[in-house]
């Protein structure tokens, strides 16, 4: 690993911590903490799993442009749709049943799942325009 590499870890982490900041400030000052207070899921744990997920997708992406420039698209497409249904089996206990949590909850963890995917898409563009 180089220091390049190493800086796109530590960029993707800052950038999922200050929009969790960001989240968690929106969610204390406004309507929205209450309305998710009694989801499945804290705040913490769908960035965290998240986190972790990107950092894995950056680890093979890495990976895989280091060994075939050509594939790494292909890899993050990939990568992102066993995401997608890793994800989904993530969320599935928290859908059922339907109250009033779940619906601000659901839409809460979908806006995270999009704010990540931008993350991983910049990232990947980023290594993608990097000189060899």
């Amino acid at each position: 690993m180089t220091k390049a590499n190493f800086l796109l870890f530590g960029q993707l982490l800052i950038a999922a911590f200050l929009c969790y900041a960001l989240h968690k400030a929106i969610a204390a000052y406004t309507v929205l903490g209450s309305r998710i207070e009694g989801f499945e899921y804290s705040l913490e744990t769908i960035y965290g799993f998240f986190a972790i997920c990107s950092m894995v997708i950056l680890g093979i992406l890495i990976v895989v442009r280091n060994r075939n420039l050509d594939a790494t698209g292909q890899a993050f497409m990939a990568a992102t749709f066993v995401k997608m249904f890793v994800a989904y089996g993530f969320l599935y206990p928290a859908l059922f049943p339907v109250t009033e949590v779940t619906n601000p909850g659901k839409m809460n963890f979908f806006a995270v799942f999009l704010i990540f995917l931008a993350l991983e898409t910049l990232i990947c563009m980023r290594l993608l325009n990097r000189n060899s």
